[in-house]
């Protein structure tokens, strides 16, 4: 590409539209380093620091990150979300043309707490299940789900844990107990990571996590499923058109 020097747009910006241009058409990939601040200077015959003027900006849009002592990379696309629908995650990730993948860490019977058996109408004394399960996209790993079952719902999937890696719960409902999932509540907001969700996704301390709560019913109106998604900040969005009232 040759730069207009002598254009009222500033070099930078130019050198911003030209690698956002190669961003677009996929000349560098998700997570591939870009070439050095010196390579780039001498290759589009400007100064580095209107490279790195450039770089700063796309850092600061979300399209690329930097690594101290390394360089600057391609930002790995969020998993991006719209108006909710009634799909899981394995189903929603394969519609946006990425490879899914989920494994349980770990399945028991609990007592659990009062709010989640008062979500699940059970009583207070009934025992529900619990599964905490890691889900990646594209063989990186994106999230945490913490499920929910009442007991005679889990008693139906009756699935062995082995089993469920890669498999989508929405299907084991469907196909092992005959429950038709009408509709959901969900909630979606930001809470500091727990030290054990910090140490699966792989974050600092405290940092913040992307939660989407989801309570499930049935064709009868009971709920049959509550979950805690907990999503790593990079890997996950949230957007929604609004359009003028008629």
């Amino acid at each position: 590409m040759k730069l207009q020097k002598n254009s009222r747009v500033p070099l930078h910006y130019q050198v911003k539209d030209h690698i956002t241009k190669q961003l677009d058409k996929g000349v560098f990939q998700e997570g591939e380093q870009l070439p050095s601040e010196f390579y780039l200077a001498e290759t589009l015959g400007v100064s580095r620091n209107t490279i790195r003027q450039a770089l700063l900006a796309l850092v600061n849009e979300g399209r690329l990150y930097r690594e101290r002592g390394k360089g600057t990379f391609v930002m790995e696309k969020a998993l991006q979300r719209g108006i909710p629908a009634l799909t899981g995650f394995h189903e929603y990730v394969k519609g946006l043309g990425k490879t899914p993948s989920s494994q349980f860490k770990l399945i028991e019977i609990t007592k659990s707490t009062a709010r989640i058996k008062r979500l699940l109408n059970v009583r207070e004394k009934d025992e529900i299940v619990h599964l905490h399960r890691i889900v990646g996209i594209d063989g990186k790993r994106a999230g945490i789900h913490e499920i929910y079952f009442p007991l005679a719902v889990w008693r139906k999937i009756d699935t062995p844990i082995n089993k469920l890696k890669n498999t989508s719960m929405y299907t084991l409902m469907s196909r092992n107990c005959g429950i038709d999932l009408t509709y959901g509540d969900e909630t979606i907001y930001v809470r500091a990571a727990s030290e054990q969700e910090s140490a699966e996704l792989s974050l600092p301390p405290k940092s913040a996590v992307f939660v989407i709560s989801r309570l499930l019913y049935d064709q009868n109106d009971a709920p049959v499923c509550y979950a805690d998604n907990i999503y790593h900040p990079e890997k996950f969005k949230y957007y929604i058109k609004y359009i003028k009232p008629s």
